[in-house]
């Protein structure tokens, strides 16, 4: 069992490295502009930031309440109407699950 599961670690870190066309996600995002939009009582925007903080991407913060956006301004720069909205190279990639899914 544990050795099925070191081998299953190591497969999951070989298929992040090789999404795309063979780039390195960890390289290829640091050079890309990153937006999230937010608001201050969204726990998935706090988790967002976190993620991209502990893998030292920076990022730019939009903060709906402080502009005085309602929430149907965020599909002017998103895919819904949803907190966090995340916006990688002007292309919108949705909230915090599609950023787990795509870069997690």
């Amino acid at each position: 069992m544990k050795k099925s599961c070191k081998w299953l670690k190591r497969r999951k870190k070989d298929l992040k490295l090789k999404i795309g066309n063979g780039y390195n996600l960890n390289s290829e995002i640091e050079l890309k502009d990153i937006k999230i939009y937010t608001a201050n009582w969204c726990p998935y925007c706090i988790a967002a930031k976190r993620f991209f903080d502990g893998k030292g991407w920076q990022y730019e913060e939009i903060n709906i309440e402080k502009k005085g956006w309602n929430r149907a301004k965020l599909l002017e720069v998103g895919k819904s109407m949803t907190v966090p909205q995340i916006v990688i190279d002007g292309e919108a990639i949705g909230g915090y699950d599609e950023l787990m899914r795509t870069y997690g």
